[in-house]
């Protein structure tokens, strides 16, 4: 929703399962004070691994039916790419190519 403060949605997004904590997702109120996204004590943890792009939840509840995504996860580049024939070492070498473009 619009009412999600980002730093709150980036810290869920980042948490991942095993990795990281799940967080607490916070949002605006009418009145502009931070409070907690649901009301119930739930955290929030990435999907990446369950569903990296939640399509059909978000259309259900945001009634859209496109969707304009941007892949930002430095692991797809290997599969994306598929120059190698065995995925282990697509994934690292994709990974380190990635890497190499990013810090130059």
């Amino acid at each position: 929703t619009p009412n999600v403060l980002i730093w709150s949605a980036a810290l869920c997004s980042c948490a991942l399962p095993g990795m990281y904590t799940p967080a607490v997702l916070y949002a605006k109120n009418k009145k502009g004070e931070t409070v907690r996204y649901d009301e119930e004590d739930e955290k929030w943890i990435d999907g990446s691994l369950h569903s990296d792009i939640p399509s059909e939840h978000l259309a259900q509840l945001f009634n859209v039916r496109f969707r304009i995504v941007s892949q930002v996860n430095p692991h797809v580049v290997s599969f994306v790419e598929g120059r190698r024939p065995w995925w282990p070492t697509r994934f690292l070498l994709g990974t380190i190519e990635y890497l190499a473009r990013e810090l130059r």
